[in-house]
């Protein structure tokens, strides 16, 4: 296959890629992110139980917990089920020029440690809540927790750029 047609054929699959994330998107806006904030919920759930060794009642996407002697109702939102930035990730490095076809299917595997940060990130809201009070952990989601997960996510582009050599090459790419 001559250099030209691969690149067409590259710039095609980057366009599908990019137009399926899309879809993706608002599908799953649509819809609520079925079944990912129920899992996201299921996985926090498990990891409280390792932290602590209680489990708290699920249901469907909430979790029921005793934070202050009082029964707290966390419900793990589409937002807070962490989709929205993995899908975002995904956009990103599909959108981003010059980095090679394969690269950008090997960025995927950032997407599953991503998710992890994110079932750490909700876990340890509640744990400061269980070990606290509630305020502070509704303080914790609302300022560190979102920092540190959207951190996580440029520090997944700056691995990746690391990992596959981009990093450090920025006058290659200002000469083309």
């Amino acid at each position: 296959m001559g250099y030209k047609m691969k690149q067409t054929t590259e710039r095609y699959i980057q366009l599908t890629a990019l137009g399926t994330i899309f879809v993706l998107t608002v599908s799953g806006i649509l819809n609520g992110f079925k079944p990912m904030p129920e899992i996201t919920t299921y996985f926090v759930a498990k990891m409280f139980y390792v932290f602590t060794g209680v489990m708290p009642a699920i249901v469907d996407s909430s979790m029921l917990l005793n934070i202050d002697g009082e029964i707290i109702v966390l419900d793990v939102s589409m937002e807070c089920s962490g989709l929205i930035v993995m899908l975002l990730f995904a956009f990103v490095m599909f959108l981003t020029p010059h980095i090679k076809l394969s690269h950008r299917f090997g960025s995927l595997m950032f997407i599953p440690a991503l998710y992890l940060v994110n079932i750490f990130r909700i876990v340890s809201e509640i744990l400061l809540g269980n070990a606290s009070n509630i305020h502070y952990m509704q303080l914790y989601h609302s300022s560190v927790g979102q920092v540190t997960f959207f951190g996580a996510m440029i520090v997944a582009y700056l691995g990746f750029l690391y990992m596959f050599g981009y990093l450090g090459n920025v006058r290659k790419y200002q000469e083309m």
